[in-house]
């Protein structure tokens, strides 16, 4: 599974960013400088390349949204169980349209895993398709 970084990996690197934008930047604008001086020696007019856009603006520190942690009346393993009984057997995909329908945060995997592992689900790869069908012991 993907990891993120964490939000100060990320306002660190946008500021690494932000720096080195503004040095393309000052460099481009030296260049441009050059170019214009070149031009008045010789008489000529040397065509200017895109103009410079404004300077870097400091990047917002990013702001991480705080996440609550959910009650709900049952449990994610008996939301699950519960499922799968009155379905009569689900695939993963079903299950976590389930989970995801009753506002549960995250995946049902955790769940399934520990339901598998305490032998209270049984678990049927599908075939030409990636999860599995889930059936009560």
């Amino acid at each position: 599974m993907p990891t993120t970084p964490s939000s100060t990996v990320l306002t660190s690197r946008i500021q690494q960013l932000s720096s080195d934008r503004q040095k393309h930047l000052d460099a481009v604008a030296a260049i441009d400088q050059t170019l214009m001086q070149i031009g008045k020696l010789l008489g000529t007019t040397v065509p200017a390349t895109a103009a410079p856009s404004a300077p870097a603006k400091k990047a917002a520190p990013a702001v991480q949204k705080e996440s609550k942690r959910r009650i709900f009346a049952t449990t994610g393993a008996e939301s699950v169980v519960e499922f799968v009984k009155k379905t009569g057997g689900a695939t993963t995909k079903e299950i976590q349209k389930n989970w995801n329908s009753q506002g549960r945060g995250g995946t049902a995997d955790n769940s399934l895993s520990q339901l598998f592992k305490a032998k209270k689900l049984k678990r049927t790869p599908l075939k030409d398709q990636p999860g599995s069908r889930y059936t009560l012991v």
